[in-house]
């Protein structure tokens, strides 16, 4: 970035991956005697080779390390105004609390790890933040909670089950006690009427061959 009166141009500089991206605002480098620009660099690096994610965070990511430096002299540069870092954040294999709680961490030497008040925007896996001061910055995000073990459902199903089972069963048993022995009945009598005595009368009649057909001449 080339150097003026007021220090380095307003910028934005990012990897070649886009996975990390700075952006400078005019000034956020002062000048210095002899320089007439500054060089930018962001670097990433195993997060293994670093201090340790803070208690209750997880490393979500390559770190990278940024670092300015003065031309022509290779002089390091530091910030005097607002530079801001931002990490994409790739799908982690463990359950994370919120896509919204991811933060970004910074150091100056790796060795501890800073909090950084960040914006965390899960459509794009993306989480920035100011960032102090040159050094190290990597992406974070606390793990979900341990799941609670759910309790064993299976003896109570069982158990309702055969209640269940039971309850039929008893039904089937008191209904057929409570049926009434006059209750059953031929189809035929249904169809026949309600009194049998005529209808014995009749078939008589028509075993005799008798001119008359009613109950009164079968009984003659």
């Amino acid at each position: 970035m080339r150097l003026g009166a007021s220090g380095a141009q307003g910028s934005a500089i990012s990897t070649s991956d886009g996975q990390a991206s700075l952006v400078l605002e005019a000034g956020a480098i002062p000048p210095s005697t002899g320089a007439s620009e500054v060089v930018v660099s962001i670097d990433p690096i195993d997060p293994a080779t670093l201090a340790p994610a803070p208690p209750g965070l997880m490393f979500a990511g390559n770190a990278y390390r940024i670092r300015f430096a003065y031309r022509p002299s290779n002089a390091p540069a530091r910030l005097s105004g607002r530079a801001t870092a931002a990490l994409v954040f790739p799908l982690l294999s463990i359950p994370v609390g919120s896509l919204f709680d991811y933060t970004l961490l910074s150091s100056a030497n790796g060795k501890a790890w800073t909090r950084q008040n960040s914006n965390a925007t899960p459509g794009s896996h993306q989480v920035s933040a100011v960032l102090p001061a040159p050094g190290y910055v990597v992406a974070a995000v606390p793990p979900a909670p341990a799941a609670s073990a759910k309790p064993n459902r299976l003896p109570l199903i069982a158990g309702l089950a055969g209640a269940a089972v039971a309850v039929v069963i008893g039904a089937v048993v008191l209904a057929r006690r409570l049926r009434r022995p006059g209750d059953d009945y031929d189809e035929d009598d249904e169809d026949d009427g309600d009194d049998p005595a005529p209808l014995a009368a009749w078939r008589g009649w028509c075993a005799r061959g008798s001119g008359d057909p009613s109950p009164q001449a079968a009984a003659r």
